[in-house]
């Protein structure tokens, strides 16, 4: 890797300077809180609620991040990016019989839900190999039952930590379990007594548990450890970040919140907030935001939460995570609305391009029965001019997001700067000028070399303008680039990096708004 290049950028020798700049792709959404089972402190990519449900598990507990991921994808999400965190989480366990102490295995991941079974055969052992054996593990998507999701079979691995099978080392690489205790005898054959034949699988002796209920500090994590937030490593890119509410009653704190903003910042990305739980009126939540000390140029705060579309108790019977037949929980008496905004985003995204305004009729929401509050027109001017974005019912019944402003303290420099349809635009711009520069880690600075890059970029902006994404008739009017001295200067040279400033008129012809985009260079001679 060369020494100048940021960790999870990768580039290829035969990468053409003169290649036009291609637009990159929509990112991923990430999303980050408890669930049932799965991957811990992790980055898991997820294209649908039941890819979801498979790795993580279903919304029957009191987690929200389910219940968003499931509003996530009603709404036209196709791609999510899930950290699991989880407090003191318990694995699974299976204990298979042998002639001293019995050879316990774990589950992969700790938690609850985790219908996982085990059989050993000797079939095709050579007698001399007294210490060899088959196992088969698999997971079920249900307990009892027939419906297996993942198996593994592992042939001839040993219990002797001399044999090059060994079992520890061989299970190193499953999905599903890992050895927690080797006896010093190989597992018995599990047999069907019934039947006398092998192949009789052994299910759990301990179920998992999910853990405690997770606190802030879980969600926050630590860059040491890569857990919470910090397990999104800059190899791991998303366009939008959402944290759901800890349960359906407990905010985000705003600690988290702003170190999460921190982070969109800098990864060009956008941070999509709920309106605290307290705020039930249009009143109540002028009120609130005055006094929010969160504010940031990429974050998006959606008012009000969401009634789900059944709103009774539940009376239904569900498993429980030791497999016993018992009463569903009780459905949440309101739901975040992060999740559904999240989807409706990616969506427009996906369908319309990055200069699209996320508001309006077309922002149709999905998945549940009604607003927990009845915004008017007013309301949404009132909130909109706090730089709130209300959710509210439209023509035909429909229910749309009707706004796309930023929670931004720097509306005093007008529309441009609290618009989120112009902030999506520039983090598009932004994110395809640094990969379509990804040549000029072999380049030295020179003049040369900066006209290179004012050229290459200049003419990615120009296809912008022709798309119609960037407002003017002329190039003049619709945006500069600029890469020289000024925008080089030699801190920045020295620590080989090239930078270059850009304007853009996204609303209007000549109004610029500004940004600043630095790629790795090979270093600093030759310039002037």
């Amino acid at each position: 890797m060369h020494p100048h290049l940021p960790q999870g950028m990768r580039v290829e020798e035969g990468t053409n300077q003169k290649q036009a700049i291609q637009g990159v792709e929509i990112r991923p959404t990430a999303f980050i809180g408890a669930c049932q089972r799965g991957p811990l402190n992790s980055p898991t990519l997820v294209r649908s609620f039941t890819e979801f449900e498979q790795v993580f598990g279903s919304t029957g507990d009191t987690y929200t991040l389910p219940h968003s991921l499931q509003l996530f994808f009603a709404n036209g999400g196709q791609n999510a990016l899930v950290v699991r965190v989880a407090n003191n989480a318990v694995a699974a366990s299976i204990d298979l019989q042998t002639d001293d102490e019995p050879l316990t295995l774990k589950s992969l991941h700790p938690g609850a839900h985790e219908y996982l079974r085990a059989a050993v055969d000797y079939d095709g052992i050579d007698t001399v190999d007294s210490d060899c054996f088959n196992l088969t593990l698999q997971r079920l998507a249900t307990p009892d039952t027939e419906h297996i999701v993942d198996q593994e079979i592992f042939s001839y691995i040993s219990i002797s930590a001399d044999h090059p099978n060994f079992i520890a080392h061989a299970l190193a690489g499953s999905q599903l379990m890992r050895v927690q205790d080797a006896p010093l005898s190989r597992p018995h054959i599990t047999l069907n007594h019934s039947s006398g034949k092998a192949q009789y699988f052994r299910g759990l002796s301990k179920t998992g548990r999910p853990g405690d209920r997770i606190t802030m500090a879980h969600v926050l994590g630590t860059s040491d450890n890569r857990s919470g937030l910090f397990a999104f490593t800059e190899q791991y890119e998303f366009g939008q970040l959402y944290i759901p509410p800890l349960d359906f009653e407990t905010d985000v704190s705003v600690p988290v919140l702003r170190t999460a903003a921190r982070m969109c910042d800098r990864r060009h990305a956008v941070l999509i907030a709920d309106a605290p739980r307290s705020w039930e009126s249009v009143d109540a939540a002028v009120e609130g935001v005055a006094r929010f000390s969160l504010r940031g140029p990429n974050i998006a705060l959606y008012y009000p939460w969401l009634v789900p579309a059944d709103n009774a108790p539940s009376t239904g019977i569900g498993t429980s995570m030791n497999g016993k037949r018992e009463p569903r929980p009780a459905e949440p008496r309101h739901l975040p609305p992060g999740g559904a905004v999240a989807g409706a985003l990616e969506r427009s995204a996906l369908n319309d391009g990055p200069s699209a305004t996320p508001a309006g009729q077309r922002m149709i929401l999905r998945g549940f029965r009604r607003f927990a509050d009845s915004v008017d027109e007013r309301g949404s001017y009132r909130l909109a001019s706090q730089g709130v974005n209300s959710l509210r019912n439209a023509k035909g019944g429909r229910k749309v997001i009707w706004d796309a402003v930023l929670l931004n303290s720097d509306d005093d420099r007008g529309e441009a700067y609290t618009s989120l349809r112009v902030r999506r635009l520039v983090q598009y711009v932004a994110r395809s000028v640094q990969y379509g520069l990804r040549w000029v880690v072999f380049e030295e600075h020179s003049d040369q070399l900066w006209r290179k890059v004012e050229v290459q970029v200049s003419g990615f902006l120009e296809d912008c303008l022709r798309r119609g994404w960037l407002a003017g008739t002329t190039p003049d009017s619709a945006y500069r680039v600029t890469c020289d001295l000024n925008t080089n200067p030699g801190t920045l040279r020295h620590q080989g990096e090239l930078g270059l400033a850009l304007e853009l008129a996204p609303l209007v012809p000549a109004r610029f708004v500004k940004l600043s985009v630095v790629v790795p260079t090979a270093g600093n001679a030759h310039y002037g």
